[in-house]
């Protein structure tokens, strides 16, 4: 829900979950994310703003009207409000 609600893809949103929480999981048969460990909802949240800052919103106007392209080995950001486009991280797993 909360993908389609980005407009993302659920692979990248799980990547960037896990790595940034430091943990394994998967998605079960109903769509659920399945997070192996003990974390507070606050913990996720935090994890969550900070992929929609990075991801989701636009670099340059901040609309949240943005579409992640990948391009050969890296993603770009295309702003569907301003034409902006930017290149944005990929997601590192293991720790920081």
């Amino acid at each position: 829900q909360i993908c389609k609600t980005l407009h993302r893809q659920p692979k990248h949103l799980l990547d960037f979950l896990l790595a940034e929480l430091g943990t394994s999981g998967s998605v079960d048969g109903n769509s659920q994310l399945i997070i192996k460990g003990r974390f507070q909802q606050k913990q996720i949240e935090n994890v969550l703003r900070r992929y929609i800052k990075e991801y989701v919103t636009c670099h340059t106007c901040r609309s949240p009207d943005t579409i992640l392209q990948k391009d050969t080995r890296l993603f770009f950001l295309q702003c569907e409000t301003c034409g902006s486009r930017c290149s944005v991280a990929s997601i590192k797993s293991g720790f920081q």
